[in-house]
């Protein structure tokens, strides 16, 4: 792209909204041997210790404040050798709103601490870090702990009151909680608070956070350094006690302490005088990023302080304008059907004419009329089409039209499919785990990592499950993503296994005597194939217990896991190595054997427990469980009747035959999956053949309907613009490529190539969904090599718009436009394997057809 042909725009998001230190001193914390404190909201016996105050617009990390006496707070505390003791005041018009129990108060008015007993920093939660919450609530007060086990607090005192600007709260904390039998004054610490505030009590709508960033829940980086200390002369000498750096344009209050009580005076930066209020605060505020020197005379003594304005180089993000015109920014075959799509509101067209232009020569290349104008209802648009089929020139161009911006451009050529299979394909090798990654090609390098990979959780016995692919944007290793992801790619090239015998991945193992594909996938069953425990059950998942922080892969050294066993898993397993028995059968028998072996197993699993589903345990590193395990073993058992012709098989897969329609294939359904098989087995009672494209060919007009109700062409309804949108899309579309098996409906390919259209820019954010590729691609993934590495990994398709908007950084219900390209942004900028899987199919299944002629 030609930066000079784009307006720039930089927007600061908060999606790391904690600031850095101007070298930060560590935080005094008081420590006794033996507090004499009774627990009764009354503060007379507190020690005069410096507070940690929680106000600043600086410190708002979720929500927005009506003002500044909406909501904030001010937080005391000290331990003594058995105990961790706080003292709060809220300032809260709406105060004890708190409805929720367990792990949920966190909805409501409720205080978070975060404390961690170490020396280093770490980036993840260990043994001795721990997050707790109390609901402030004057009756039945609802507590929780989070690290090792989430329980409520043990042994727990506390006192809430209602007060006449808010609520208070003392409460007393055994240390016994976080582990630790007691603590001295040589005890390591790391410290954070966090308040949250809901107005009636069912869900939260503000959080302020003393000094990370919103993300210590997950990353115990952003706490601060303190120490304990019992000299009370650490309190008494004159004290910064809030952020030296803040962000520009943002209203800031700083404190100074002295003698442990607010200090009355006069302060300068760079020459301007401010004047302390009477609670030592001071209210800043700064437009442009500077660096400057706080000096305050305090005790007759001259004290200087460092004072940077500035924003946090990684949260800078760059967005480039929503265009008018969208196209596919990769780019068509010039033989296929090549259109693009105007936003015409706001717009006073004095022509519907539009130029094909050559970037190289600046030249129009074909001339045409936008038509088809509509009113597309998802968007609220109103949107035209240009056709620019006839061109048949291979090169780069883009769209012009009269008082429009120029689309962003695009490529004529015949390998346009082979290059995106190419990217996203490869991505998986990228996602290695277990070995060093060097790649000369991105420039990704990481690993070797999690080695030890790992131990049993119900036994802590060790077992051999390292290798495989990092499921995410996390290093989790999760059996059902996998198994449809593998199955998706295996029938790609059982379908078009010459097209692949030669394709080079530039992965390790290009040149041996194995086509590139089959040596990824290989890397991927090999995992699966040591997931299947003795018995034929498989185990869930290989994760630590809780997320790592933002690290690369061979620093997430925490203890991994193995889940149990589960029916969905083993269900899922049965059918990916079934299929892989089946179409490596004739070019690695043996391996094929491996799998055939391991499929039957885990049948006899299923079978031996068909009556009820076992289901495996979770913690905090997310789970994929479906509602039911019927597709999962109708799948499973579909393909082992496939693959042996015993009808014992076919008769189980009909008992889990309890839905009649064609899901879109995902870990979450895999239904699809085992109708698709049975149509393929050959040897089917034909009634029931009838009945199964029965069911395919009216998936496939509903599909085609969709399509056609969406003015981009996206085969979604408003309401699938929720999780995974995009992979959604493109399952439907690999819906269409299995029924065009059956019915040989060109409009089958047609819509189902529109899908990829979508996906690479056809979209109302003209945006492409897929990391390193087109002119405005994906650049702030919420993926930990990315963010750890800054080093892009090409190929990755986020999860795209999302209605819900989970994770919090960007507003809900906008639909099809609910996406933001943001670090913290997981429920909608996340990239996992399974996503990718239909991407990939789609990719290699046109470039297969451009192969054989199919697409003119």
């Amino acid at each position: 792209m030609n930066n000079k042909s784009f307006f720039i725009t930089f927007l600061l998001l908060t999606l790391y909204c904690g600031l850095c230190f101007a070298n930060p001193e560590p935080f005094p914390v008081y420590f006794t041997s033996q507090a004499k404190i009774k627990i009764d909201g009354g503060f007379g016996d507190w020690p005069r210790v410096l507070p940690f105050i929680i106000d600043s617009d600086t410190q708002l990390k979720r929500g927005k404040r009506a003002d500044y006496d909406d909501f904030h707070a001010v937080i005391f505390c000290f331990l003594d050798s058995g105990n961790l003791y706080l003292r709060a005041e809220i300032n809260d018009k709406h105060p004890l709103m708190n409805k929720k129990t367990g792990t949920n108060i966190w909805q409501g008015d409720c205080i978070e601490g975060y404390i961690g007993f170490r020396e280093e920093e770490a980036y993840s939660y260990g043994d001795g870090d721990f997050q707790y919450g109390i609901a402030l609530t004057p009756d039945n007060q609802q507590t929780w702990i989070w690290g090792g086990i989430d329980v409520s607090m043990k042994n727990f005192e506390a006192v809430v009151l209602k007060t006449e600007k808010g609520a208070a709260l003392e409460a007393k904390i055994p240390v016994s909680n976080f582990g630790l039998s007691s603590v001295s004054a040589t005890t390591p610490l790391w410290i954070d608070f966090a308040v949250n505030n809901s107005d009636d009590g069912a869900a939260r709508l503000q959080q302020l956070v003393w000094n990370g960033d919103g993300e210590g829940w997950s990353d115990p980086s952003v706490w601060r350094k303190a120490y304990l200390t019992d000299n009370m002369a650490e309190f008494k000498k004159p004290s910064f006690i809030s952020k030296t750096t803040i962000e520009p344009k943002k209203n800031h209050r700083l404190y100074i302490y002295n003698n442990a009580q607010p200090w009355k005076g006069t302060f300068t930066i760079d020459g301007d005088e401010y004047t302390t209020d009477e609670s030592g605060g001071a209210s800043l505020r700064f437009d442009e990023e500077t660096r400057m020197e706080l000096e305050a005379t305090i005790g007759g003594k001259l004290i200087k302080q460092p004072f940077v304005v500035e924003v946090d180089r990684s949260r800078i993000l760059v967005q480039l304008p929503v265009k008018r015109i969208k196209v596919n920014q990769i780019g068509y075959h010039p033989k296929e059907k090549k259109i693009f799509i105007v936003k015409t509101d706001g717009l006073t067209l004095t022509s519907k004419s539009f130029e094909v232009v050559n970037k190289a020569t600046n030249s129009p290349v074909f001339k045409g009329e936008i038509s088809g104008t509509k009113f597309d209802n998802p968007t609220k648009e109103n949107i035209a089409y240009g056709d620019f089929s006839p061109v048949r020139l291979t090169g780069t161009f883009f769209i012009r039209m009269e008082g429009i911006e120029p689309s962003y451009d695009f490529e004529i050529k015949n390998d346009v499919f082979a290059d995106i299979f190419y990217t996203t394909f490869r991505s998986y090798y990228l996602q290695r785990c277990g070995i060093k990654i060097e790649d000369k090609i991105s420039g990704i390098t990481y690993g070797p990592c999690h080695k030890d990979d790992g131990y049993l959780k119900e036994t802590g016995k060790k077992i051999d499950v390292k290798g495989g692919w990092h499921d995410a944007g996390d290093y989790g290793k999760y059996i059902p993503t996998a198994g449809v992801t593998v199955t998706q790619i295996l029938l790609l090239y059982e379908k078009f296994p010459d097209r692949f015998e030669h394709f080079n991945l530039d992965i390790p193992e290009s040149g041996n005597d194995k086509p590139d594909i089959l040596d990824e996938l290989m890397y991927e069953l090999d995992w699966m194939l040591k997931m299947q425990a003795p018995d034929g059950g498989v185990y869930h998942k290989v994760n630590t217990y809780k997320f790592p922080g933002t690290k690369l892969p061979e620093a997430d050294t925490d203890k991994r896991l193995v889940y149990e066993v589960g029916t969905n898993d083993t269900g899922i397993f049965c059918g990916t190595v079934a299929t892989a028995a089946r179409v490596l059968k004739s070019i690695y028998p043996s391996y094929a054997q491996k799998c055939e072996k391991a499929a039957l197993k885990a049948g006899e699993f299923l079978l031996a427990h068909e009556a009820q589903t076992v289901t495996p345990s979770n913690d905090y590193t997310g789970a994929y469980l479906s509602s039911d395990s019927d597709d999962e073993q109708y799948w499973a058992f579909a393909e082992l009747f496939r693959l042996t012709a015993d009808r014992k098989y076919l008769e189980a897969a009909n008992r889990h035959m309890k839905k009649s329609w064609v899901p879109a294939i995902g870990w979450e359904n895999t239904l699809t999956l085992g109708i698709y098989t049975l149509l393929k087995s050959g040897n089917l009672p034909q009634k029931q053949k009838e009945n199964l494209l029965i069911l395919f060919v009216k998936e496939a007009d509903s599909i085609i309907k969709k399509s056609e109700l969406n003015g981009y062409r996206a085969a979604l309804y408003f309401s699938e613009y929720s999780w995974a949108s995009n992979k959604t899309a493109l399952a439907y579309a690999l819906n269409l490529l299995l029924a065009y098996d059956f019915f040989y409906e060109k409009e089958y390919l047609e819509v189902a190539r529109r899908q990829l259209d979508y996906i690479l820019g056809f979209n109302v954010l003209s945006k492409c969904f897929i990391t390193g590729m087109g002119d405005d691609p994906v650049k702030y993934p919420h993926h930990r090599i990315v963010q750890a590495s800054k080093v892009i990994v090409p190929g990755l398709m986020m999860g795209g718009p999302n209605d819900e908007a989970q994770d919090g950084k960007y507003p809900k219900d906008l639909g099809p436009r609910g996406y933001v390209d943001n670090w913290a942004a997981y429920s909608c900028n996340e990239y996992a394997i399974d996503y990718n899987a239909p991407l990939v199919f789609l990719a290699g299944y046109f470039m297969c057809l451009k192969d054989k002629g199919l697409l003119e």
